[in-house]
């Protein structure tokens, strides 16, 4: 809780506990990062800031004074999370449906772990950087949604 720990914020998710933690991050962040990639860098960018972000500063005023908490996967939440509002938030109703296709297939291959990684997180896991995370990548969805296409006669 000191403002001096501010810049974990920005580093966290860039630094592990070891070689293990890395690994188990690497592959979901890639999978779901790419599937966020899909839609421009540009947005793949946004969307890492804002989930970085959110995710930083709500898990830096969560936890418990004195704990340190590091790893991408506050990001690989907050891909999750974007991924699954997007679809609500689409420009058309195609993209909508093609989002909410790849929502339910991001939701079968990752949803128990996401779902556990936030309520049942195990000793050592931060559960605070998943939550925040993944509250970040929807809030990016949000805030990052592109206009509706409006089609007049």
């Amino acid at each position: 809780w000191r403002f001096g720990g501010l810049d974990g914020v920005l580093f966290s998710p860039l630094l592990h506990a070891n070689w293990s933690h890395l690994i188990s991050n690497s592959v979901p962040f890639a999978v779901l990062g790419v599937l966020v990639c899909l839609d421009g860098v540009k947005r793949f960018w946004g969307v890492t800031a804002i989930s970085a972000l959110i995710g930083g500063l709500g898990t830096w005023l969560v936890n418990s004074p004195g704990t340190l908490t590091v790893g991408a996967s506050g990001l690989v939440f907050g891909y999750f999370g974007y991924l699954l509002i997007r679809a609500f938030v689409a420009p058309s109703l195609g993209h909508g449906i093609l989002y909410a296709i790849i929502a339910i297939g991001v939701g079968i291959v990752y949803g128990a772990a996401m779902f556990t990684g936030i309520f049942a997180a195990g000793t050592g896991i931060s559960w605070q950087g998943h939550l925040f995370g993944a509250v970040g990548g929807g809030l990016a969805a949000l805030a990052l949604r592109p206009k509706r296409v409006v089609v007049s006669r």
